[in-house]
C-alpha cells in the first residue's frame, strides 16, 4: 500500500505545472561554462525564455532551417556581466539532432547579436573533437545571423562544401559541423525574436 502511494504520488507531480516548466536545454554546470566562455565576466544570472508555436512558425519562415516541434518550451539564458556591471552578452545551450544522437552545445553571443564563442557539453561523434579545432571556432567568431547563414546551401540545412574544404573537414564530418551551424542560427534568431540581442 505505501508503495502505490509512493507512486500516485509521483505521478501527481509528473502533472503539475512546475514539472511542465523545467527549460528544456541548461548548462550542467553554469560557472565553469561561463568561465571558460567568457574568462572576463565576473557574475551571470539566469532567466527562462518560452518559445511558442508562432515563434517557431517565424523563425523557420525567416531563417530556413528546420526546427522540431519539440525545441518549444523554457529554455534558460544567462547573461553575463563584467566587473562594472556591464552586460557582456548571452549564453544559451541549444540541443541539435545529429546522426549520432543529440548534442548540446552552449553559445556565447554579444550584446549586439553576435557569436563570440561555443563549447560542445554533449557529443558523442567520434568526429567531436575535429569540431573543437581552432579553425571551426574561427569560422563561427563575430558571425550574427546573416552571415551565419552563408556556411549553408540556400533554404537548406547543409553545409556549403567550399567551407568543409577550407576547414580540412571530411565527408563524413559534415554533418555535425552542419548541426553547429543550425544550433548557431537558431540560437541567434530565438534570442533575436525574444528582443534580447541586436538594436
Amino acid at each position: 500500500m505505501q508503495n502505490l502511494l509512493k507512486l500516485m504520488l509521483a505521478l501527481a507531480t509528473l502533472n503539475t505545472p512546475l514539472a511542465y516548466s523545467q527549460a528544456f536545454c541548461e548548462l550542467r554546470d553554469p560557472s565553469r561554462v561561463i568561465r571558460d566562455l567568457v574568462p572576463e565576466s565576473v557574475s551571470f544570472n539566469s532567466e527562462v525564455l518560452s518559445i511558442d508555436d508562432r515563434t517557431r512558425a517565424a523563425i523557420v519562415d525567416s531563417v530556413g532551417v528546420t526546427m522540431h516541434h519539440q525545441e518549444l518550451g523554457y529554455h534558460t539564458l544567462y547573461t553575463v556581466w563584467d566587473d562594472e556591471n556591464g552586460k557582456l552578452g548571452l549564453v544559451h545551450v541549444r540541443p541539435e539532432a545529429t546522426p549520432w544522437g543529440l548534442m548540446e552545445i552552449a553559445w556565447m553571443i554579444d550584446r549586439n547579436g553576435r557569436v563570440v564563442d561555443f563549447t560542445l557539453q554533449r557529443c558523442r561523434s567520434q568526429h567531436c573533437e575535429a569540431m573543437n579545432s581552432d579553425k571551426v571556432h574561427a569560422v563561427f567568431y563575430r558571425r550574427d545571423l546573416t552571415s551565419l547563414s552563408e556556411l549553408l546551401h540556400e533554404r537548406t540545412d547543409n553545409v556549403d562544401r567550399m567551407w568543409l574544404k577550407q576547414l580540412g573537414l571530411s565527408d563524413e564530418q559534415e554533418p555535425l559541423f552542419a548541426a553547429i551551424t543550425r544550433s548557431a542560427i537558431k540560437t541567434l534568431a530565438v534570442l533575436e525574436y525574444g528582443g534580447l540581442i541586436g538594436d
